[in-house]
């Protein structure tokens, strides 16, 4: 993730010294909260590729051929 250099604004004129300072600290925290979901969006989308091609595999690999489809499982355990 590139970091942007903010420049300073004219905020500093309007807020007091501690709201400054807090207002910084939660736009830290909000990056860093940004950048932690960016990774695990990274890390679930690998995931779901992996399984889809598990899944292709298995299926061309003809495991799945001879199963039970769902519907007929439920009718008969009824």
């Amino acid at each position: 993730m590139e970091h942007a250099q903010a420049q300073r604004t004219e905020a500093q004129k309007i807020l007091p010294w501690s709201e400054e300072r807090q207002l910084e600290k939660l736009v830290r925290t909000m990056a860093l909260e940004i950048e932690r979901l960016n990774e695990e969006t990274k890390q679930l989308r690998a995931a779901v590729l992996m399984y889809r091609e598990v899944a292709r595999r298995t299926e061309a690999a003809g495991f799945l051929q001879g199963q039970m489809p769902r519907t007929d499982a439920l009718e008969r355990s009824r």
